[in-house]
């Protein structure tokens, strides 16, 4: 990997690993409420070195040209992304809603030399994604769970035959419902994730067995 991408990450990655005290005052911001993005706007809630590794890796063996991320937060993922699609010949879109963390990620971003290869759209990704072009080879959900039914709604028919969806965070109870709901939407397929946390699902005959 590019030396400007690797020490861009290793310093990310440090940061990221201090996240519990911000993650707390997420939920202490939303006491009495239900939880918005707005009150994580200070936490990286970030993917680790060994899933960005993976996802790298995942992207590279699908020679994925076309990546869409939803929640790009601080970068990390988006970055990670980046390193492959650079060695595949690709593109990376991600998205963002918290204007703090968008300042931050384009910054950190180009500090691994890849502003060329990502592009980070700031707002409501089913505005911002919604003139995308396909075909997508590749995408990562790591955002609000709430949105992953209705962003693939208006993704999935610019989904490349054999389109792989990664969805983070899928052990927990929003992300697991959304898993489960690809069971039943035609034309999926779940397959194995390297940990529980990270589900994989396949699209169209890329997916039948």
């Amino acid at each position: 990997m590019d030396p400007r991408i690797t020490a861009t990450l290793d310093r990310l990655h440090q940061e990221a690993d201090r996240d519990l005290p911000r993650i707390a005052m997420g939920f202490a911001r939303s006491l009495g409420r239900k939880l918005q993005p707005s009150h994580m706007r200070d936490a990286w809630i970030s993917i680790d070195q060994a899933q960005g590794q993976w996802l790298m890796e995942l992207a590279e063996r699908l020679g994925a040209r076309n990546i869409v991320e939803f929640g790009a937060s601080f970068g990390i993922s988006a970055i990670w992304l980046g390193a492959a699609a650079r060695a595949t010949g690709g593109r990376v879109t991600t998205t963002e809603l918290e204007p703090n963390k968008v300042v931050a990620a384009r910054r950190h971003i180009a500090e691994a030399g890849l502003d060329d290869i990502v592009t980070l759209l700031e707002g409501d990704a089913a505005q911002t994604l919604a003139d995308h072009a396909g075909p997508v080879d590749l995408l990562f959900f790591d955002g609000w769970s709430d949105l992953y039914d209705p962003l693939l709604d208006l993704l999935e028919a610019k989904l490349a035959d054999g389109a792989v969806l990664v969805v983070d965070n899928a052990n927990m109870p929003g992300s697991a419902r959304f898993v489960a709901s690809l069971r039943s939407r035609a034309g999926w397929t779940l397959g194995e994730g390297p940990s529980r946390r990270v589900a994989v699902a396949t699209f169209g005959s890329g997916g039948r067995k």
